[in-house]
């Protein structure tokens, strides 16, 4: 899985920080529970960014960090795990008070893929065509 990248033309400085133009967006990403999920915080680099010293920071909305590198894997996702992922990039530019910054959104939802049989013990059951609350049939005698 991919976030969305933005392209060198998108970025602005501001106040010493570089930062996208456009606001950032939420991809959305459906798997099954069981499924190993590796979430990639990809992103384009303006030219003034070295990527090696770009540094990562995985958080869910709670505010809780959950990692610090570019991806981030669930290896048996779970239903629990479904929810929004913030990734933050951060690098700092060589001058001082200067760093490029960026954030990612994805809202994982974890889906259970089961085959469920389900079955009803009925009684003398009694088959009816109904049509806004009407029989249109009458049974037999």
């Amino acid at each position: 899985m991919t976030f969305l990248s933005l392209s060198e033309a998108d970025y602005r400085p501001l106040h010493g920080i570089l930062r996208p133009a456009q606001p950032t967006f939420v991809r959305q990403w459906t798997v099954f529970t069981g499924r190993r999920v590796v979430l990639n915080c990809s992103v384009e680099l303006p030219p003034e960014v070295n990527p090696r010293q770009v540094q990562y920071r995985w958080e869910r909305p709670e505010g809780n960090v959950i990692g610090y590198s570019k991806l981030y894997v669930i290896p048996n996702a779970s239903l629990s795990d479904g929810g929004m992922y913030v990734c933050h990039s951060t690098a700092y530019l060589g001058y001082p008070g200067e760093q490029w910054s960026n954030r990612h959104r994805l809202h994982l939802e974890i889906t259970c893929h089961h085959l469920m049989k389900l079955t009803a013990n009925l009684k003398d059951p009694q088959e009816a065509w109904i049509d806004n609350g009407l029989s249109l049939l009458v049974p037999p005698s």
